[in-house]
């Protein structure tokens, strides 16, 4: 039983004076291979109380690592709060495992060792040693260090799923600076604290994800900036309008010109236009391209866009005397290229934002280059290819938009079913019911006659190389069918076949 005491120790003029803090004792009997347990002594408290029940508590802790039963969340809360050198001790003795310990380590050292994985390429099986770019291992950071801040989470037991639905919610609301921000935003934000959370788990910091059943947000729930496709007069009118413009931004209009163009015939993102360079250019031979290197594409994976000959011939008198290393395009910053582009579209006639809230930003280009595949009906593996995405989901789902007049001429496509040869067989009696019965009619489809009487009037069936004659009552063939029978042969009424009519008699 744990018991607790103050130590003395004497002082050098040889008086013995009792410690102020007390020290708590307890057993030991985690070690299954010792027959008897060990005696351990730990620093406690001013007060004895406290001490007291700091030694309950690691007693309590040792016969839970005997039996090998997990902690509960009381005493997993009470051995966070201890200190970090008491802890240390604890983890040697083998009361507190690798798991027990990370627990209680501060976050943001974990968020440290997060990102260097992230460069290393080995933060998840996703990665497959591929190093992330400094701009998502910073992003990634920034927005789980933005959650955990608002949590105001210590540990990894500070992170429940009610916690970060909170967090998620007031983000909604009020947003990073003042705003709220949208959905795909949310979902972003909660992406990168789960993929964080799993890394803890595959180094055994953590037992299991605690957002590991939780709800992720729906990125189609409230979009803040829905982007739509260039219609194919309004890319026309921006080229024209970047050619003839003036200087904007240090780019002339030929260089904005070439940077939409390109934009939108090869599906570039900015960030792979702006380390373009003359090298990746295929511009001679049979088939030109544009080729995106792994290190550059988002992806990590090099793929090659074709080009189409007229464009490749005009590339060639534009690109002519630049050396192959040099870069195509110089572009400025991400945001002035926003100002750069609302400029030449207000130039061109083209509204930035359409009456429906959806906006034309550059990425919209990029956009119109995955709906022009689609529209030109190019099969939806070819169209993911081209455009350096993971899933066939994501084309279609996210990039392809529909353009203007399509939904009509969808419909215009479909078969009509007004077939009026069907409409004139159905009059002559050949298939079942009349056009034109709109009275007393027999369940035969044949009307009946002014005088009640059944309406006497032969009834053909078409069939082998003659007609089936009938009048009511026995059939006669004029003419032989596939069986070979005879013209004229008395033959009984034959049971209705697919659409022939019921006999009447």
């Amino acid at each position: 039983m744990a018991s607790v005491f103050k130590r003395t120790y004497k002082r050098p003029d040889g008086r013995m004076v009792e410690c102020k803090t007390c020290t708590a004792a307890f057993a030991d009997w985690s070690d299954p291979t010792r027959g008897v347990g060990i005696v351990r002594q730990v620093p406690g408290y001013l007060s004895r109380d406290a001490s007291e029940e700091l030694g309950r508590n690691l007693e309590k802790l040792a016969r839970l690592r005997a039996a090998h039963e997990p902690m509960p969340d009381d005493l997993r809360r009470y051995m966070e709060g201890l200190p970090a050198k008491l802890r240390g001790k604890l983890a040697r003795w083998g009361l507190l495992n690798q798991t027990a310990e990370a627990a209680v380590k501060p976050l943001s050292g974990h968020l440290e060792s997060y990102a260097t994985a992230l460069r290393d390429g080995v933060a998840s099986h996703k990665q497959k040693g591929r190093p992330a770019t400094p701009e998502h291992v910073q992003k990634t950071v920034n927005r789980v260090k933005t959650l955990l801040d608002r949590m105001s989470a210590r540990t990894f037991s500070d992170i429940t799923p009610a916690a970060v639905g909170r967090c998620l919610r007031d983000l909604e609301a009020r947003g990073v600076r003042s705003k709220g921000i949208g959905s795909k935003s949310l979902k972003h934000y909660h992406g990168a604290l789960y993929a964080f959370l799993s890394w803890a788990v595959r180094e055994r910091l953590l037992p299991e994800n605690p957002l590991r059943d939780s709800a992720k947000p729906d990125p189609a729930m409230d979009p803040r900036h829905r982007r739509r496709a260039f219609e194919p007069d309004e890319v026309a009118r921006l080229l024209q309008a970047a050619r003839k413009g003036e200087d904007h931004f240090g780019m002339t209009g030929e260089h904005r010109y070439w940077l939409y163009r390109l934009a939108v015939e090869s599906g570039c993102r900015a960030g792979e236009l702006r380390a373009l360079t003359v090298a990746n250019l295929t511009l001679t031979g049979p088939r030109p391209g544009v080729t995106v290197p792994a290190p550059v594409a988002k992806s990590r994976r090099e793929r090659i866009i074709p080009l189409k000959p007229e464009t490749a011939s005009e590339l060639r008198t534009f690109l002519r005397g630049k050396l192959p290393n040099a870069p195509v395009f110089r572009l400025l910053r991400p945001e002035n290229i926003v100002v750069m582009l609302r400029h030449d579209l207000e130039r061109a006639g083209v509204a930035y934002v359409d009456d429906s809230g959806r906006y034309a930003d550059f990425h919209s280009l990029r956009g119109t280059f995955a709906s022009n595949l689609i529209a030109a009906g190019v099969d939806v593996r070819t169209a993911q290819d081209l455009l350096g995405h993971a899933s066939p989901m994501m084309t279609l789902g996210v990039y392809a938009k529909a353009f203007r007049g399509s939904h009509q001429s969808a419909i215009a496509k479909l078969p009509t079913y007004d077939r009026p040869e069907i409409e004139s067989a159905r009059a002559t009696g050949t298939y079942d019911g009349r056009a034109d019965c709109t009275g007393n009619c027999t369940d035969s489809g044949s009307k009946a006659a002014p005088n009640g009487q059944r309406d006497s009037s032969p009834i053909r069936f078409p069939g082998g190389s003659g007609e089936h004659v009938s009048n009511g009552g026995d059939a006669a063939y004029s003419g032989t069918d596939g069986a070979g029978v005879e013209r004229g042969a008395k033959v009984k009424s034959l049971p209705p076949r697919g659409l022939e009519p019921l006999s009447s008699g």
